[in-house]
């Protein structure tokens, strides 16, 4: 109806001395009013109205808050229209894994992905320069808000062999990321030959901590026969 009125029509029935059924309508009708939405829920959150009263009529909001631990998702508000229903539906409080901190001193920064920290999300250890990790470099958000297994640890590594002789196949390693005692194999193009060394081995840098360099350097590539 165009006044936004609903009508409850009741008929009582009654037996007249005749025999004859005879049938009285009543009508009531409902102001705008007396119209509500039903309350709302969401689970791991707190909903809230506003106005913030027990019945919710025409234009009250509803919007609602995650407890610790979890975070919104989904539509954050919503209105009780004029017959009764909402809007729409709010959104839902998912778990969500806590940041992750690291001790190791070679340790760059967490990276996140994606950022929500969310069930699935993965935790992605970064190292400083001339460092990369060595065992577990990822983590998975899991359903119970943790993350799964442990990281690993940065550990020195030899940067990538330059590629300085271009009668050379490419650089051949036996490791990557190169972490102490890795190798590496030089090896030729059809028509020539290696001079020696054609191998080298990831060390110590005895010019500094904590850093790794090749033991020597490799040979080039010469036209074979000669």
């Amino acid at each position: 109806m165009s006044d936004l009125r609903s009508a409850f029509v009741i008929f009582v029935l009654l037996h007249s001395s005749s025999n004859k059924l005879q049938a009285y309508g009543c009508v009531r009708t409902v102001s705008p009013e007396e119209i509500s939405c039903p309350a709302q829920n969401v689970v791991n959150g707190v909903v809230s109205y506003s106005p913030d009263t027990d019945t919710h009529f025409e234009e009250t909001e509803a919007t609602y808050t995650c407890n610790d631990g979890f975070v919104a998702q989904g539509t954050p508000r919503i209105v009780c229209l004029a017959n009764g229903q909402w809007s729409g539906a709010l959104g839902t409080c998912e778990r969500q894994c806590g940041l992750l901190t690291t001790t190791d001193p070679f340790a760059d920064v967490i990276v996140y992905n994606p950022t929500t920290r969310l069930e699935g999300s993965i935790a992605i250890l970064t190292c400083m320069d001339g460092f990369a990790v060595l065992g577990n470099e990822q983590r998975i958000c899991q359903a119970d808000g943790t993350f799964s297994d442990a990281f690993g640890t940065c550990q020195a590594v030899c940067a990538d062999y330059p590629e300085d002789d271009p009668n050379a196949n490419p650089i051949i390693y036996d490791q990557t990321p190169h972490f102490l005692t890795s190798g590496i194999t030089r090896t030729c193009m059809p028509g020539f030959v290696i001079v020696q060394p054609n191998e080298a081995n990831c060390i110590e840098n005895p010019a500094g901590s904590n850093t790794l360099d090749w033991d020597m350097m490799l040979g080039l590539c010469a036209p074979a026969g000669k």
